[in-house]
Order: structure tokens, then sequence, then C-alpha cells
């Protein structure tokens, strides 16, 4: 049976954050590995694909009968970024087009340099880190691809209910008493992703023919509304998790190698204000989070290589 919306990495941060925003909706996740859990209400199902396949891309898509098609893919393995992050997304792409669906294609701030910002949706991509070059040429194949697809493209993301695989790991070296440094001088515009697969939600419901929400634009930025540091979010995260915000030691973006983006500020110049709307500051995001921890605090962490 024909579903409305069809997420192509269902089962990750932001796919499933955008398969949660969308309950009562006809929706199909994938996944490739672990097969989340089955949905109560039963208007959800998860089918596994691997999205490098590209036969079984254009048949899940075809035989989905998706209005709208997401591309949250990604990978965890910098052996497959080429693989997930480029090829798989102008073939996810194309897929749609040829089935007549509508595309929303998930890119990042990390697209720009972080030197010549803030970044509109019409900046031309300038990455210097090879995720970011990959995204950028990732771009470039879904609009030659499909169109009329919309980029979406996504700040610094970061989730304590549950605790995102980035943030986990963090907090593992830091109960291990050696956590890497946060920058103080990268300026990123976080978003929880919850507040993201909200956005998303509203994107995808104009696209799937919604009439009381404006028409998407072809570039989107659902960032954040403030501007801080990565050691300013992570001494936030810290303190509604109750952990000791001493665990946040400052590092500088400036002893990096290779450079990172100093400045990713994103701003939103052509997407609608609604789409905007559930995009919270961290403090606000974060209030309440998680339960506090209890019990003495842990032995303070020794630095290393900072992020």
């Amino acid at each position: 049976e024909p579903v409305e919306l069809l997420v192509i990495g269902g089962s990750g941060l932001v796919g499933g954050a955008l398969l949660s925003a969308t309950g009562g909706r006809a929706r199909l996740g994938t996944y490739l590995s672990h097969a989340p859990a089955a949905d109560p209400d039963r208007t959800l199902h998860h089918a596994r694909l691997d999205v490098t396949d590209v036969a079984a891309v254009r048949a899940l898509v075809r035989g989905s009968g998706a209005r709208v098609v997401v591309n949250a893919a990604v990978s965890t393995r910098p052996a497959d970024a080429r693989a997930v992050s480029v090829d798989a997304a102008a073939h996810i792409a194309a897929a749609a087009h040829a089935a007549g669906a509508a595309c929303v294609h998930l890119s990042t701030d990390m697209v720009f340099d972080g030197a010549s910002g803030p970044y509109d949706e019409d900046a031309v991509p300038s990455p210097i880190m090879p995720y970011g070059v990959a995204k950028a040429v990732a771009e470039r194949m879904v609009r030659a691809a499909h169109p009329a697809a919309v980029i979406a493209r996504l700040p610094l993301l970061y989730s304590v209910d549950p605790i995102d695989r980035g943030l986990a790991a963090w907090l593992a070296g830091a109960q291990a008493g050696a956590p890497y440094p946060l920058f103080v001088d990268e300026l990123r515009c976080p978003a929880h992703a919850t507040d993201v697969g909200a956005a998303l939600a509203l994107v995808t419901r104009a696209l799937a023919g919604d009439s009381t929400l404006p028409v998407p634009p072809p570039v989107v930025h659902l960032a954040g509304p403030r501007t801080i540091s990565r050691h300013a979010l992570g001494r936030l995260v810290l303190d509604a998790l109750g952990l000791p915000v001493a665990w946040a030691i400052p590092g500088h973006s400036a002893d990096a190698h290779p450079p990172r983006p100093r400045e990713l500020v994103l701003v939103a110049r052509r997407t609608p204000v609604a789409y905007l709307a559930p995009l919270r500051a961290p403090e606000e995001a974060l209030r309440p989070a998680a339960p506090r921890a209890t019990g003495p605090p842990p032995t303070p962490p020794r630095p290393r290589a900072g992020r």
C-alpha cells in the first residue's frame, strides 16, 4: 500500500526523529543492520535497504509509492563515505525523480569554510574538510538528478534522550578520565535532533500537498537560533545531564590538524519562518533533559586531542 513518506536512513538520529514527528502519516523507514521497534499505531513500517545497491533503491522507491522521499542515510565508516554520502545520494534523488516523488536531501553546515560567513541559502559551498567536500559534491549531484529537490542544510546536532552516538563516545572518554577538549573558538548554531525532525516534518507535509504551509525553497537552512561554541554547548549538555561541567575541557580549533571551519553560522533568509519555529536554543531544548546523575562526582578527566 502506498505511503506518504519514505525516510531512507530512518534508523539514524535525524531519520528517526523525523519519523517520530510524523505520527499518523503512512510512512516507511529504512535501516541497514538493526530493525527499529514496531510502531504501535501501525502507520510506520520498516524495510532493510543497502543504499549502495542502486537496483534496490530504485525498487523500494518505486514500490513504496511515496509522495516524498527523504535521504537521511549516513555512514559511520570513513571507507563508505563516498558510496553513502555521494553516490547513494545521487541514486536516491534519481529514483525519486523517476517515481514522480518529491525529494529532500539532508546536507550540512560543513559545506562551508567557516571563514567567510555567515552563510545563507545562496552561499556558494567552500568546504575544507573531507566530510564537507563529500556533502558539497552530493548537493550538486542531487540537484542534477532531481532539479526540484529540497536540500536541507543542518547544523551541529545533539540529542540527550536518547544520547546521540557522538555525545555517548565523548561521555565515555570523560568517564574514563580522557575526554577530548571542546573548542572555545569554533562557533556553530547547534540544534536538537528532535527539533530538526519536527522542522523536517513540516517541510515534508508541504511537499506532500499541505497548502497551509509555504512552499519550501530549493535550499533550506534548519539551524538553531543561537550561535555558541562547542565548549559552551558541552557545558550545557553536561549540566542538563547532571554531570560535572568540569568535564568540558577547553581547547582551540587553531591547534587542530587538519584545519577546521571556525565559524559555521547558518542564517535563514529564504527559509520560511514556519519551518524554523520548532528550533530551540540549547538552553531551552536541554531543559528538562535526562535524569540527573546521583552519587559522588567522578575523577576530573585528563585532556587529549581536541574537537
